[in-house]
């Protein structure tokens, strides 16, 4: 994986707020501040749920991370005290590796989406995003006739998903005011491919 990512200047400072989503329904998902988030409120959200995705905001860009194991409650108050604990990005990353997290896994794909609206929307996929900086110009016409790139209701991110040990993802804000920006899509694909 490059590291580059990680050390992509939205990264560096401590992530402020996060979102839980159980089973990838982030239409549902639910915000919280690390130091008010309780065990007991995690536990009445998962329920009977083993699965979640946890994710970390950066201001516009976050990282996320999904589980399925008994003890999820367990894993998002350990990943809310990474949050809560850590003076930097570069601190919130190394307790991130504390919980599990292959921050060297294998990168998977690419996803352009609708932040809080990923699946109504409905993501394009962009499986080599190297490639697709090879022909900016293709790839903006697939994005603009997509329904993402159509959508002026919703913040847009590229996610680039890896797995290994635990399934996760980087992702940085890709539009202006709801609004696809070809300049930040290329930024970010420029940024994972440097």
């Amino acid at each position: 994986m490059p590291l580059t990512i990680i050390d992509h200047p939205r990264f560096t400072a401590a992530p402020t707020v996060g979102k839980l989503a159980i089973s990838g329904r982030w239409e549902q998902a639910v915000t919280f501040r690390p130091s008010d988030l309780r065990r007991r409120d995690v536990e009445e959200f998962l329920g009977e749920h083993e699965e979640i995705a946890c994710e970390a905001f950066f201001g516009s860009a976050f990282f996320g991370v999904r589980t399925h194991r008994p003890d999820a409650a367990e894993f998002v108050i350990a990943f809310a005290r990474a949050m809560r604990s850590a003076a930097s990005g570069s601190a919130f990353f190394e307790a991130v590796r504390d919980l599990g997290v292959d921050l060297e896994a294998t990168f998977q794909f690419a996803e352009l989406g609708a932040e809080g609206a990923w699946s109504s929307v409905g993501p394009l996929r962009i499986q080599d995003p190297c490639q697709a900086l090879c022909d900016t110009d293709a790839l903006w016409d697939e994005v603009r006739s997509s329904p993402v790139g159509r959508d002026l209701l919703h913040d847009k991110a590229l996610e680039f998903t890896f797995s290994g040990g635990r399934f996760h993802w980087f992702a940085l804000p890709v539009s202006d005011q709801h609004v696809m920006s070809r300049g930040r899509l290329e930024d970010a694909l420029q940024a994972f491919c440097q």
